[in-house]
């Protein structure tokens, strides 16, 4: 029924109830359970329900769904879990809000399912909460401090807990002692909470929720889809066969969190989480996807410059020049989201390469592209644009990078930018670049907001940090 009011497939109460009255569900189940007025008792709940949560509007018997609705109704969720979500989504915004308190909303979802089992003819969960951080005033603290607790919340629990632990990177047998539920029942567990939790997130996207807080939940629903830190996410998704769930928790022991931390890391030094041929097969696994990715998004931005009118050179000079060709690139990039930008010809003491006017002031930009597309762009090279900019007194230091910074990079880049201090540099990669030229001409970001990104940013740009105007949380006519 939710599908049928976010599809707008009727408008009204009475449209729902002829459609379905017309299709094979009402042959095959209503008409023997009491015919039309069962049909209208169902529609007139489900209807009732959607209104209450603000997922539709009721404008004068007319049912409009809102993003929020269409958002959810397309992850294909149920009313009671969309319902859910959406309250989720409330106390998104209205603060902070624990990890366990939003893991427990998804064990509470039927479609997350109901394994692990919980003991039976308990009166309370087995598990200790107490050294889980949660809202005391939410459900799940609720539940928790329930003197007598209901099947349905201890089942909630006892997957609450499961996923807790295995988002952690418990060891897998443990877990299947603990839960009675093997391997790859945890791994369906987790996935189903992923895709709970990668919906909660869209929803929270769609009503406009802080960016942070939408971060904050992707990163969960990392953790519940690999079973590991979400910082492990991209080399879970890079692992050759062999390479085990527990041999990606060892690499996180020994620091090896990003792809380049393994490219870079000494084979003896591996051994404790992988053999010499794993370890081999597994950074060439990861050199094939940086350039395969980069292939993806290429051909992406050059599709989308030729619907929006960007030059199509201009978007393959960003993915393929070097040198000087780049800083033309580069410079033209910013001209054509509406920024005025100069490119230095002469540098013989190292100035900048180019400059970029904005509403706060004056950028230095440093344009560099590796050679190969398999190479980030290192830390050493990336950092010189700090010291650019002698006499101009400019308010960011900006290096646009291809094909991308390494790991180390960018943790230099966003360490500074924590300090607060004096020292400003601001990492962007060129399909960053390239996405928010597409933006600006799009109409879904202004260059004004474009400029104060540049000039005020700092750490490293992600495509994620680009505004996109999608328009306000209202119905969808």
């Amino acid at each position: 029924m939710f599908r049928l009011l976010a599809g707008q497939v009727a408008r009204s109460e009475d449209a729902l109830v002829d459609f379905v009255c017309a299709t094979h569900a009402y042959l095959s189940f209503y008409q023997n359970e009491g015919g039309p007025e069962t049909v209208r008792s169902a529609v007139a709940e489900a209807v009732g329900a959607a209104v209450s949560s603000r997922l539709v509007v009721d404008r004068h018997g007319e049912l409009l769904a809102t993003r929020t609705a269409h958002v959810l109704a397309g992850s294909g969720v149920g009313l009671r879990t969309a319902i859910g979500l959406n309250n989720v989504v409330g106390r998104l915004s209205d603060g902070e809000i624990h990890a366990a308190d939003v893991v427990y909303e998804i064990a509470r979802c039927p479609e997350s399912g109901n394994r692990p089992y919980a003991a039976r003819n308990r009166m309370h969960t087995r598990w200790d909460f107490r050294g889980v951080r949660h809202a005391h005033e939410s459900p799940l603290g609720e539940a928790i401090d329930a003197f007598v607790q209901s099947e349905s919340e201890q089942q909630a629990l006892e997957q609450t807990m499961c996923l807790l632990r295995w988002m952690n990177g418990d060891d897998t047998r443990t877990l299947q002692t603990d839960f009675h539920m093997s391997r790859e029942r945890l791994r369906g567990m987790g996935g189903s909470a992923a895709w709970l939790l990668q919906t909660l997130a869209a929803a929270a996207q769609a009503q406009g929720a802080d960016k942070a807080q939408v971060r904050f939940v992707q990163d969960l629903a990392l953790k519940a889809q690999h079973g590991l830190p979400s910082a492990m996410a991209t080399l879970a998704a890079l692992r050759p066969p062999g390479v085990s769930r527990e041999a990606l928790m060892r690499l996180h022991h020994l620091g090896i969190t990003s792809p380049d931390d393994l490219l870079e890391a000494d084979p003896i030094s591996l051994q404790e989480a992988l053999s010499p041929a794993l370890a081999q097969a597994f950074k060439e696994a990861i050199q094939r996807e940086t350039v395969a990715s980069l292939r993806r998004k290429h051909s992406g931005h050059l599709h989308a410059a030729g619907e929006v009118g960007v030059a199509p050179t201009l978007i393959e000079a960003l993915y393929t020049a070097t040198g000087p060709a780049l800083e033309e690139a580069v410079r033209d990039a910013f001209i054509t989201a509406g920024l005025h930008a100069v490119r230095l010809l002469h540098q013989p003491h190292g100035e900048e390469d180019i400059q970029v006017a904005t509403e706060t002031g004056t950028v230095v930009v440093s344009a560099t592209g590796s050679q190969d597309d398999s190479k980030p762009i290192r830390w050493t090279k990336a950092e010189d644009v700090m010291g650019q900019g002698a006499g101009l007194n400019p308010v960011n230091c900006v290096c646009v990078g291809r094909p991308r910074f390494e790991s180390l990079a960018e943790k230099n880049a966003n360490a500074i930018a924590r300090e607060g201090g004096d020292r400003k540099i601001l990492l962007m990669p060129t399909d960053v670049l390239a996405e928010a030229v597409i933006r600006c001409s799009r109409g879904d970001m202004t260059t004004v907001e474009f400029g104060d990104l540049v000039a005020t940013r700092k750490g490293v740009l992600t495509v994620d940090d680009l505004p996109s105007h999608t328009g306000a949380e209202e119905p969808v006519v």
